[in-house]
């Protein structure tokens, strides 16, 4: 006697095909970038914005960048990238990309049925607590030169804490290649290769860079504060202020001294 078998027809690949036991058996996926040239800014640049699409549904996310409109490749979905900034931007555009892809998956993976406007709201969710490192300095020079006119905090030091965010800048753009860095990639491996970059390319000195240090682990503890980081990684790396001997003032510099102040 033959034993029979069944024939199983297996589905064509359309699209993306997802594991068994989901809610759904195919679906399409795609993230594309584009420009508002309806809404450009004072400066004349446009918003960019993520368009997300889930089986034909749209939703779009602000990027949070702006480009001037003759600079974007509307095509090719990205910017012409030719100067720094335009490389930079590509690829943040490109990290964001990979980072929305993401969710997508997670949210396959657990079984859940999956829309556009759900990926966006995630996105949104997450970026309320995860914050970059460049856009917490930004909050804390706000607040801090609030304070030099409420409470009279020294001028000088909301100076030291600007130039530290402009060296932050540009540290972050010489060694990672973007245009800020997720307060979650600050570890001790970071805090050290940031302190032989003062050392080395603005050639700092050991006090000099260690203070440096000490200011970007103020503005850190803000989000330490605030409960968007768990751990301290400034507290694993060992730095120490090398003793200066200032000596003594002579006579005649004690004289000059007092004589340029009468």
């Amino acid at each position: 006697m033959k034993q029979q078998t069944n024939n199983v027809v297996k589905p064509q690949k359309r699209g993306l095909i997802f594991e068994k036991n989901t809610p759904q058996t195919r679906s399409s996926f795609n993230v594309m970038f584009l420009i508002q040239k309806g809404k450009l800014k004072a400066n004349g640049k446009a918003p960019i914005l993520a368009r997300i699409t889930v089986n034909g549904e749209m939703s779009h996310l602000s990027t949070k960048i702006d480009i001037l409109p003759d600079r974007w490749l509307s095509k090719e979905h990205k910017t012409i990238g030719l100067t720094r900034e335009e490389k930079q931007i590509n690829n943040t555009l490109e990290q964001l990309k990979v980072h929305i892809s993401k969710r997508y998956t997670e949210f396959l993976s657990t079984g859940q049925v999956v829309t556009a406007n759900k990926i966006k709201q995630s996105i949104m969710s997450l970026d309320e607590t995860s914050k970059s490192y460049l856009e917490l300095c930004d909050m804390f020079i706000a607040d801090y030169e609030k304070l030099t006119v409420t409470r009279g905090y020294g001028k000088e030091s909301l100076f030291r804490y600007q130039l530290t965010r402009t060296r932050l800048s540009e540290f972050i753009s010489s060694e990672y290649k973007v245009a800020d860095i997720p307060l979650a990639d600050i570890n001790k491996r970071f805090l050290d290769k940031l302190y032989l970059w003062l050392c080395s390319e603005k050639k700092l000195a050991n006090n000099t860079a260690t203070k440096f240090i000490h200011r970007c682990s103020s503005i850190y503890r803000v989000a330490l504060d605030n409960g968007w980081v768990k751990t301290n990684p400034f507290r694993a790396q060992k730095l120490h202020l090398d003793k200066v001997d200032r000596g003594y003032l002579t006579k005649a510099e004690l004289t000059t001294m007092m004589q340029s102040m009468n």
